[in-house]
């Protein structure tokens, strides 16, 4: 199995994901024949409401975010990965926040901006307490991850 993951904004990932796609092509037979998986990376929170995912995980990604950056500041550079604050990751769209169906949404419109297949998210992140994780996932799995099996997954890429 083929997998790329891409943790940029959805527009920007899409020539990647059409070089990739334009290269298997010339690919022999057996390499086409196996599916790639062209994944985008993401912080996701999902909560009840927008206004608390929002809240939950602004806190969170702070968190996140000065434990990931502490090499980076030592070395008096930064990471230009990922975005110093969730306003910013939202802005960007590396980030996807909100209810069941903002969540979905977004992540609807990611793939097909992007031209990706598959999605990685990081759903437990920074110091976000384990009760709220374990909402979060599941509703991810209750709420969203069926707007995304296959029969879903093919009329969204025949649309």
């Amino acid at each position: 199995m083929l997998f790329r993951s891409m943790n940029g904004p959805a527009a920007r990932t899409r020539p990647l994901t059409e070089t990739y796609r334009e290269e298997l092509a010339k690919a022999p037979v057996d390499v086409r024949a196996r599916a790639p998986k062209l994944g985008l990376t993401r912080h996701v929170h999902v909560a009840d409401s927008d206004a608390e995912a929002l809240d939950t995980a602004g806190r969170a990604y702070a968190a996140w975010y000065a434990s990931n950056a502490e090499l980076w500041n030592r070395f008096k550079t930064e990471t230009r990965i990922f975005p110093p604050t969730l306003e910013d990751a939202l802005r960007l769209g590396t980030a996807i926040v909100g209810s069941p169906v903002t969540v979905a949404a977004r992540i609807d419109e990611d793939l097909r901006a992007s031209g990706a297949n598959y999605l990685v998210s990081r759903l437990a992140f920074g110091d976000m307490p384990q009760e709220r994780v374990m909402h979060a996932v599941d509703l991810f799995a209750a709420e969203i991850m069926p707007r995304f099996q296959p029969a879903a997954a093919t009329s969204r890429t025949q649309a």
